[in-house]
């Protein structure tokens, strides 16, 4: 769930690219979205459209790009009419753009969820972590000198089939390392219990 949301959010900023377009060419880079979706990238498509729009291919891609993580993400929580609805309104896109953007994700939430399921992975998510803390004390060649070092066991499983044993990692790192590991994981709770990413939560409980 953290992933679905992180996804949408990582998206506004090129979202914002389509707001300064007429609702025409907002169409077209829908139809390209559409297509992005089932047969990848074309970067013809992409020099041709910056040409036009008098902006780096660069900028081009990334809005398709955001576009179609928004139609894949929302296709895939099987958002109705108003939910999408929404949704544009919550990733700040102009209402002058909603209309044509909510079209077509609704002509083609099928086609995109079809293509979607040909991608699907199974990806290993948290059982269980452990940890223990080692000090060595003293050395042959150090008498009085402490070292601390965290031993870590992280059991995860693999996908939705619960017949398959779970897999451990045991790992070793010192103080520092998992001080930065706590202050990412703090940093990505902060983000979590932002405003913003509420809104976003909501759709994919």
């Amino acid at each position: 769930k953290i992933n679905d949301s992180s996804v949408l959010l990582s998206a506004v900023q090129d979202l914002s690219f389509f707001n300064d377009l007429n609702p025409e060419i907002v169409q077209e880079f829908c139809r390209i979205s559409i297509s992005f979706i089932g047969k990848g990238s074309n970067s013809k498509l992409f020099d041709s459209a910056a040409q036009k729009l008098s902006v780096e291919p660069a900028t081009v891609q990334r809005g398709v790009e955001a576009l179609v993580h928004l139609y894949s993400q929302t296709a895939r929580m099987y958002l109705n009419d108003a939910q999408f609805s929404q949704v544009l309104g919550d990733v700040g896109i102009s209402p002058n753009h909603h209309a044509v953007i909510k079209k077509f994700y609704l002509e083609n939430v099928e086609q995109i969820r079809q293509l979607l399921s040909h991608f699907q992975t199974s990806l290993p998510f948290y059982k269980d972590f452990q940890w223990r803390l080692d000090v060595e004390l003293a050395s042959r060649f150090a008498h009085s000198q402490s070292k601390p070092e965290f031993l870590i066991q992280l059991q995860t499983e693999t996908g939705a089939n619960k017949t398959e044993p779970s897999q451990r990692q045991l790992m070793r790192c010192d103080y520092a390392t998992m001080q930065h590991i706590a202050a990412e994981l703090q940093s990505a709770m902060d983000e979590l219990n932002s405003a913003h990413c509420r809104r976003v939560l909501k759709y994919i409980k």
